[in-house]
């Protein structure tokens, strides 16, 4: 029931190993073998990760040759303003960004490419790296190499957004699935942590 595995691509979410969730191959395949697992009629790894990797991609290949990949592609933009939003969520000092001013935060992706300008005991400083994250033109040459055409589905994200059943379909298509009706409905509402309950938060754990 772990929807991200953060497996083949812990070395990229990740700085430390020793915050990698899954330690090894024979853990990672016991998650879509447990009894649990075993009752799903499909078992996905819906880790995001990957496409910022060559090894990861390769790693997935050398297991499963007959891999297909989906890749969402946000406009670059949108979805770097979307990722500030998810910053300002955790109270977390190493997880959160620095400003509420999203052009105050991009100011810093020069000094963050040395190093620096990270939030206080950060663990994961792609989270902050809006231009690496979102630069895509990095990153498809690679995907292009190593996937075939027929293994590898893209998407608008503003078409999925426009006509997400349209899309559901489309994917089951790509995956050899029968077709199903699912439900679609609004997940992942943005939101952040206002300041006054950062605070709060902060006096609380100085507390203890």
């Amino acid at each position: 029931k772990v929807k991200e595995t953060l497996f083949f691509d812990a070395h990229t979410f990740y700085d430390h190993e020793e915050d990698f969730p899954v330690k090894n191959l024979e853990t990672y395949l016991d998650l879509f073998t447990s009894d649990s697992a075993a009752k799903a009629s499909y078992r996905v790894d819906g880790s995001i990760f990957n496409m910022y990797s060559r090894k990861s991609l390769e790693q997935i290949l050398e297991l499963s040759p007959d891999a297909r990949f989906i890749l969402i592609l946000r406009d670059p933009l949108s979805a770097s303003k979307s990722m500030h939003l998810q910053r300002l969520k955790y109270a977390e000092t190493a997880l959160r960004e620095h400003s509420y001013d999203f052009c105050e935060c991009w100011a810093t992706l020069p000094q963050r490419a040395k190093g620096k300008a990270f939030p206080p005991g950060c663990r994961n400083r792609m989270l902050f790296r809006y231009d690496l994250l979102y630069g895509y033109e990095r990153y498809l040459d690679t995907i292009y190499q190593l996937i075939s055409p027929e293994k590898l589905l893209i998407i608008d994200y503003a078409r999925f957004h426009a006509e997400p059943a349209t899309v559901h379909r489309a994917i089951l298509n790509f995956l050899q699935v029968t077709l199903q009706k699912l439900p679609i409905s609004a997940v992942n509402a943005s939101y952040t942590v206002n300041p006054n309950a950062l605070q709060r938060w902060i006096s609380y754990k100085l507390r203890q």
